[in-house]
C-alpha cells in the first residue's frame, strides 16, 4: 500500500509542478512536501519488505532461527511487563 500511495504521490507532485508553466516558477511548497513524503513512503516500504524477506530466510537456519525466536519472545515478555505496570 505504501508503494502504491508513494507512486501516486510522486505523479501528483509532478503534475502540480507542471501545472504552472510560467518560466522561473518555483516548485510549490505542498507539491514538494508531497514529493518528499512519497519518496520516504516508497523507501520505508522497500525496507520493510527487505526486512521481512530476510526474517523468513533466517527462520529455517538451525542457529539463527532459535535465536530470532528467543529474541522475539523476550521482547514480547518485556512489552507485557510494561503494559502490566501501574502508571504513577
Amino acid at each position: 500500500m505504501g508503494l502504491i500511495c508513494g507512486v501516486i504521490g510522486i505523479v501528483l507532485a509532478i503534475m502540480a509542478k507542471n501545472a504552472d508553466i510560467r518560466p522561473g516558477k518555483k516548485y510549490p511548497g505542498k507539491a514538494l512536501a508531497g514529493f518528499i513524503f512519497s519518496i520516504i513512503a516508497i523507501a520505508l516500504t522497500i525496507f520493510f519488505f527487505y526486512s521481512l524477506i530476510n526474517y523468513y530466510d533466517l527462520l529455517p537456519d538451525p542457529v539463527k532461527g532459535p535465536q530470532i525466536n528467543q529474541l522475539i519472545y523476550q521482547m514480547q515478555q518485556q512489552l507485557q511487563m510494561q503494559l502490566q505496570m501501574p502508571a504513577n
